[in-house]
């Protein structure tokens, strides 16, 4: 890529002699500003066929013009503006062009083709001057030494003269949007994650929508030193995003950035929102520092999440990985407690990041069996060219969400993009029905957001050939190191392990085997007793999950130690348990099945809470079991009744 702007203009006749020319010089350009060679002829192809079209369709016979082509180089790409003052023209009154039809001579089988090929396809009536068709290329790859500029690193390098003033603080004025995204651009390059940074027309539109507020530090002398501001991926939505937060190297050391904050979060509260996020590169951990100073708590940590590389001296190497980033959330108002679905097996983080937080969450159980009611899901996408970024969120779970999983994942990384988050909504109890074999898509745990428009959002990430040491990154916060380990045990560790590693609680309890004494080496009724107490008291409490052949230290036993003679058999006798000793009603309420870990089968035990007391019979006396911590307690006769009276209706 070259390290200036680019803007080149090419001027052809209205003749298809010229389209080589014009093919030579898009191609050109295209490689100049560093696209892979698939692209650049992409590019090419996209363009002729545009200009091919307008000879052919825009003029009368013998109609003499000129086609004016403009080259540019965008932040983000390339875009391609063709002028040209044939008949006026209307996109919209082409047909459709249906992929599936063997008709190659439809009026928008040329329309069609150049959609498929680039990312934005504008046409414009400009009047008396003529018409312009704008074709817009964005950039997936970008080699190290365009993403560290020469000219750039050396004046990032250079020591600042730091300006000690007063700042006022205050909204974006009329045409401060430029200085912005001068400011975006100075300090990130072409990097920054928000492609709407590096276009003031967008800035000045978003800010009169209410949908960006921007705040400008400005000293005293009324020279721009500074920006923050508040993003709203939709106006209705309850939370903001803090995002262009820049602060000139030579106004730093005024406190401008807390200012910016303050200023923005008394906005944000005037907006009833209820709390904001944003984003600090693990790479910086002074960003780190200032959002915990304005009680940001870190809820997510985003591998791979930025285009520009940091370094990875992993092994002892000087080698580069792509910047990740800490997503913090500060909370603005109290908040109703939620009710949400969350897997059993990132509990334990999830509850310790919503308690950091401030929030309280009631944790449920999904009803076990239960489907979609829809059949086809609908999944949003958003690619950010500038990062080479995916992020897919789920707005509705059909019965096809697996596949149609599948078929997103292909997409993006046929794009070649870097890295895919997955927004899943934790309100949702199909989040949790899912959510193993979406891990098993090779999607791992990122962390959380609140209140995100499609609900309390669980995020997950999927890295696309791409290598990122979590233990180079710099990270600030207890909570963000704690997370960062999570993240590397959720790369690397079967789900199923991860909750065995967490330990029996009031929700987990572990059982060496279903019939078998250790001790004496013989089958034993006192040993199944045990595995039916537990599980009466989960169907009593709130639910839970029984783990069969599972040492208290967490290592696994395995059920062969029972020596049935099949798992056909095992399991056949677990059943006859649950329906003599549980009641054929009542185990309903219970789900099992036979799970590999480490090379052994262990049996799972999932408890619905029950909707009526359930009392187990041992040597002719009927018990009453709850949950106590990680073990099931018996009430006594006037306990259990107490209990029974406050738990269960009718």
């Amino acid at each position: 890529m070259v390290h200036k702007l680019i803007n080149t203009t090419l001027k052809i006749p209205n003749s298809l002699d010229y389209l080589p020319l014009c093919a030579t010089f898009i191609e050109n350009n295209a490689q100049l500003i560093g696209f892979i060679p698939e692209e650049v002829r992409a590019i090419s192809l996209a363009t002729e066929e545009a200009i091919s079209n307008i000879i052919l369709h825009a003029y009368a016979p013998g109609q003499y013009d000129i086609i004016e082509i403009n080259c540019w180089q965008t932040p983000l790409g390339i875009e391609i503006i063709i002028k040209e003052k044939g008949m006026p023209f209307d996109s919209s009154q082409f047909p459709e062009y249906d992929p599936e039809s063997l008709d190659t001579e439809s009026q928008g089988l040329g329309l069609y083709l150049i959609k498929q090929t680039v990312d934005e396809v504008i046409f414009t009536n400009r009047g008396s001057e003529g018409r312009e068709t704008h074709l817009v290329k964005y950039i997936t790859q970008c080699p190290l030494e365009d993403i560290f500029p020469a000219d750039q690193s050396e004046e990032t390098s250079k020591s600042v003269e730091h300006h000690k003033t007063n700042l006022a603080i205050r909204r974006l004025g009329e045409g401060e949007a430029i200085e912005v995204s001068r400011a975006i651009y100075r300090i990130y390059g072409y990097n920054y994650f928000n492609e709407h940074a590096y276009y003031p027309e967008r800035i000045e539109r978003l800010n009169l929508q209410g949908q960006l507020d921007t705040a400008v530090a400005i000293t005293e002398k009324g020279i721009f030193a500074g920006t923050c501001a508040i993003y709203r991926e939709d106006i209705s939505a309850e939370i903001g995003e803090l995002e262009q937060a820049v602060m000139l190297p030579e106004y730093r050391g005024n406190h401008g950035m807390e200012q910016l904050l303050q200023f923005l979060r008394e906005i944000a509260r005037g907006k009833n929102l209820l709390g904001l996020f944003a984003k600090s590169e693990t790479s910086n951990i002074y960003a780190q520092r200032a959002l915990h100073r304005l009680e940001a708590h870190d809820c997510a940590l985003l591998l791979g999440f930025a285009g520009n590389l940091v370094l990875n001296s992993d092994k002892g190497q000087n080698q580069t990985q792509r910047e990740s980033v800490l997503l913090s959330y500060s909370p603005l108002q109290q908040v109703e407690k939620k009710s949400i679905y969350v897997p059993e097996h990132h509990q334990d983080m999830v509850h310790k990041i919503y308690k950091n937080i401030g929030y309280e969450r009631e944790y449920l159980l999904p009803k076990w069996g239960k489907k979609p009611w829809h059949d086809s899901s609908e999944l949003d996408i958003k690619y950010f060219y500038n990062t080479a970024t995916a992020v897919i969120k789920i707005s509705r779970f059909g019965k096809d969400i697996i596949s149609k999983l599948k078929e997103a994942k292909k997409e993006v990384k046929l794009k070649q993009f870097a890295v895919i988050y997955l927004y899943l909504n934790l309100e949702n109890p199909f989040t949790v029905t899912y959510f193993e074999k979406i891990e098993n898509l090779d999607f791992f745990f990122a962390g959380i957001l609140p209140n995100d428009p499609i609900g309390d959002a669980v995020i997950l990430q999927y890295l696309n050939n791409i290598e990122i040491n979590i233990t180079n990154l710099d990270l600030y916060s207890d909570t963000a190191q704690a997370l960062a380990e999570y993240i590397q045990q959720c790369r690397v560790k079967d789900p199923l392990r991860m909750l065995i590693d967490a330990g029996e609680s009031n929700k987990l309890e572990f059982k060496s085997t279903l019939r078998w004494n250790l001790r004496e080496g013989k089958k034993d009724i006192y040993i199944e007793y045990a595995v039916l107490k537990s599980i009466a008291a989960f169907l009593n409490c709130e639910g839970g999950t029984l783990l069969v052949g599972i040492h208290d230290d967490g290592s696994v036993q395995g059920i062969e130690i029972d020596n049935f003679a099949s798992e056909d058999k095992y399991l056949l006798h677990f059943s006859n348990l649950i329906h003599h000793n549980i009641g054929l009603e009542n185990s309903q309420s219970v789900h099992y099945s036979l799970m590999e870990l480490e090379g052994k089968k262990i049996l799972k035990v999932d408890c619905e809470p029950c909707s009526k007391p359930i009392f187990i019979t041992m040597d002719g006396k009927e018990k009453f079991y709850i949950r106590s911590g990680p073990a099931s307690k018996g009430l006594a006769i006037s306990e259990a009744v107490s209990y029974i009276a406050e738990h269960f209706q009718g």
